[in-house]
């Protein structure tokens, strides 16, 4: 009987302590909380949060962005609500984000250009936004689609403003206020991938970018011609216009090579071996010396270790073209 009675006690004493745990658990609050609805709850920000989990106590920032509830705010809260928390320290934070998924930037810039076409402005152009770090974020389950609603150009200054709405339509559309700017473009030429001295360039290996014109130095490639056949006098990276002085032909004869000296008329052709004495490429005017009588000559690169010999009239010919160009 008093076993009984005991087993009775202990089991009673064991529940009342099991209730008094769950009656006593505390709310932890947590580092970080990633939300999709638009409040934010009690449940979001703590562990054990109990019956006011589903409580929304403020609303949720915009899809994609992020608020801190630092520990001052999050004692307001808990004391408006009757929450049994309070801060340990005033280091007591909590980083509370917004799930969203971004509007890529080419489909609001097509938006953008499409509606300054129907007010003059070449489809080429460049849109460059007055805030750089503009962006548009949408609820995950929204399509990521752009509409203008409102757009002014001014002509003379080639600023824009707009308004635009992400998604396009429907009831959770919302507005977005942006400015940018218009510029005139240029095509210019780049490299697919990264290239190194001596490295010869095709034009396999060139793409094209669109950039402002105002930014285009005079020294810059804007032409294929420019870079196929050339190379880099030193690395150049993928992706970055090339400037006219970054590429040379390629070195055809080195200083020191033994070449071929060719002198030819329309009665003969001569050959005899040479050394280099400067290097050149492609149509390049170097000196040679002939290996037998020891006389240095000037001679024009056509081939590798391959030169030929002026002939009188074509001397000449260079002399007055180089003294036109004085």
């Amino acid at each position: 009987m008093m076993f009984k009675h005991a087993t009775a006690i202990a089991l009673f004493l064991a529940t009342c302590m099991v209730l008094a745990s769950a009656a006593w658990a505390r709310p932890t609050l947590q580092e970080h909380a990633l939300i999709e609805d638009d409040v934010i709850r009690f449940g979001d920000l703590f562990e054990d949060a109990g019956n006011k989990a589903d409580v929304a106590i403020a609303r949720a920032p915009s899809p994609g962005k992020r608020i801190v509830l630092d520990a001052a705010r999050l004692n307001r809260i808990a004391i408006a609500y009757k929450f049994p928390w309070r801060a340990s320290s005033r280091f007591d934070r909590i980083v509370v984000e917004r799930s969203g998924m971004e509007v890529p930037r080419g489909k609001i810039t097509e938006a953008l250009r499409a509606a300054l076409f129907d007010q003059g402005v070449r489809e080429n152009s460049l849109i460059e936004f007055l805030d750089r770090d503009f962006r548009v974020f949408i609820p995950d389950d929204l399509p990521s689609t752009v509409d203008v609603r409102h757009i002014q150009y001014d002509q003379r200054t080639r600023h824009f403003s707009a308004v635009i709405t992400a998604p396009a339509e429907g009831p959770q559309a919302k507005e977005f206020r942006l400015g940018g700017r218009i510029y005139t473009a240029v095509s210019v030429p780049v490299l697919r991938e990264r290239m190194d001295h001596g490295d010869i360039i095709h034009k396999r290996d060139i793409d094209w970018v669109q950039m402002r014109a105002d930014r285009v130095g005079s020294n810059v490639a804007t032409s294929s011609s420019d870079l196929v056949g050339n190379t880099p006098r030193r690395m150049v990276p993928a992706r970055k216009p090339v400037t006219k002085s970054e590429v040379r032909k390629p070195i055809l004869v080195d200083k020191g090579d033994i070449v071929t000296i060719t002198y030819e008329t329309s009665n003969m052709t001569l050959t005899v071996k040479g050394r280099a004495m400067d290097e050149g490429s492609q149509h390049d005017t170097i000196r040679v010396m002939n290996a037998q009588s020891k006389l240095v000559i000037d001679a024009i690169i056509t081939a590798r270790n391959q030169v030929s010999i002026l002939t009188h009239s074509e001397q000449t010919a260079m002399k007055e073209e180089a003294n036109h160009v004085r």
